[in-house]
């Protein structure tokens, strides 16, 4: 049945009024779907991990906007972890795009090529400083978890 339900959820894309239960990291949220918890990943960006630098503020900056608050999902897609990718909305605003546009988010290209808008949002939190681009040598969190496990073997 829950396999049935996620199909027509990625066929149906844009879906109204859950509830935010948890914020696990800058990128990844927790809500209150048909009773059971789904883990909802932010389509399109990228933040730092939690235990790299500015990866706490990220997921606070996150918290802060969405936590116990009902927000809207468009779905893009399952990833491998079987969480939806998602677009995550509260009040019709984009919260992946106002991470990127307060500087707690790299915009994901490897997964969101055609997002150009989500690149112009990084570039203009850069030139202005916002949050992590407030200091230099930021490394994206995608090498940094390559840099983790190169030294875990």
């Amino acid at each position: 049945m829950r396999k049935i339900f996620l199909v027509f959820l990625v066929i149906s894309n844009l879906l109204f009024g859950y509830k935010v239960v948890k914020v696990n990291d800058g990128d990844t949220i927790t809500i209150m779907m048909n009773g059971e918890k789904q883990k909802i990943r932010l389509y399109g960006i990228d933040t730092p991990e939690i235990n790299q630098s500015f990866g706490t503020e990220a997921k606070q900056f996150l918290t802060d906007q969405i936590l116990n608050k009902e927000v809207e999902i468009e779905v893009k897609d399952t990833d491998r972890y079987k969480r939806l990718v998602a677009i995550v909305y509260l009040n019709n605003k984009s919260m992946n795009e106002l991470l990127l546009k307060e500087g707690w988010a790299w915009w994901y290209e490897a997964y969101a090529k055609k997002e150009y808008k989500y690149k112009e949002l990084q570039e203009e939190a850069q030139r202005r400083k916002r949050g992590m681009w407030r200091n230099k040598g930021n490394i994206p969190p995608w090498e940094f978890r390559k840099m983790k496990k190169v030294k875990t073997k």
